[in-house]
């Protein structure tokens, strides 16, 4: 079954993908940027996407068994360029956003009642604790 980690480009997400996939797991990472170096994350399948400024009513979601979402919003994202206030920014990333990427993948993984519900046809979004347990999905 097919895992897609969103932020599984960073320093969580890299970790749990590389765990997942040592695991047996198919595993997909999703990040605003590939992978660099030589990481075994090079080896993953490798999905472009970013949740802060990007709709996601495409394909890119769908077909996962379990979604995983490891990505952050820091300065490192901040524009740079004064366009916007840091408040903005931080409200557009994680109060915007988050719940937007949730809908999407929602719908898109139909069949999910969030994060709290159980599932209708056995796909999960991480945060129920039993979709984490090892070698559930590989």
């Amino acid at each position: 079954m097919k895992n897609l980690i969103v932020g599984g480009t960073g320093f969580v997400g890299g970790h749990t993908a590389l765990y997942f996939k040592d695991l047996g797991h198919d595993v997909t990472i999703m990040s605003r940027s590939a992978p660099r170096g030589t990481s075994r994350l090079n080896d993953l399948p490798f999905v472009a996407g970013n949740y802060i400024d990007e709709q996601f009513d495409d394909a890119r979601l769908e077909g996962y068994y379990l979604l995983i979402f490891a990505a952050g919003s820091d300065m490192g994202t901040f524009p740079p360029d004064g366009s916007v206030s840091e408040a903005e920014y931080f409200e557009k990333a994680n109060i915007e956003a988050l719940p937007r990427f949730f809908e999407q993948a929602d719908r898109l993984l139909h069949g999910l009642e969030g994060l709290a519900g159980e599932p209708d046809d056995e796909r999960r979004i991480a945060g129920d604790a039993e979709a984490l347990e090892p070698g559930d999905g590989g």
